[in-house]
């Protein structure tokens, strides 16, 4: 599985925005050396990537897979519609792209990433792949 997050590992991904963080003093700060006090230390159960996000900010799904943990959306519109407003700059550090997929098995859409709409579609896995 590629990893995504490969080079962010202190990357704080909220909604609205991503910034480099760092523990110091017995908390988090970022890059001016400001206290980021709501930072939430995340664990993906699906791929197992660690990552950070912010109470008042948050990312609902995996930076590194795109899983959503207890959430499921049976259209494309309804997790585009979830996803509107979010921040999705710091895929391009990665040379990565944002896309929604239909599974072959519940129909369901899902979040992925992948360099290009084509690689996953290629993969053969999937029953519809739409660049979001």
């Amino acid at each position: 599985m590629a990893r995504n997050l490969l080079g962010m590992e202190m990357t704080c991904f909220c909604k609205t925005e991503h910034f480099t963080i760092e523990y110091s003093g017995g908390g988090y700060v970022d890059r001016k050396g400001e206290k980021v006090p709501d930072v939430m230390d995340m664990n993906c159960y699906v791929c197992t990537a660690n990552f950070y996000t912010r109470e008042g900010d948050f990312i609902d799904f995996c930076p590194n897979c795109g899983h959503f943990d207890r959430k499921g959306f049976m259209t494309r519109e309804q997790l585009v519609d979830h996803l509107r407003g979010q921040d999705f700059s710091w895929l391009t550090a990665n040379g990565l792209k944002a896309a929604t997929v239909q599974t072959w098995d519940k129909g369901d859409w899902q979040l992925k990433f992948a360099r290009n709409v084509g690689q996953l579609e290629a993969a053969g896995s999937y029953k519809a792949v739409r660049a979001l």
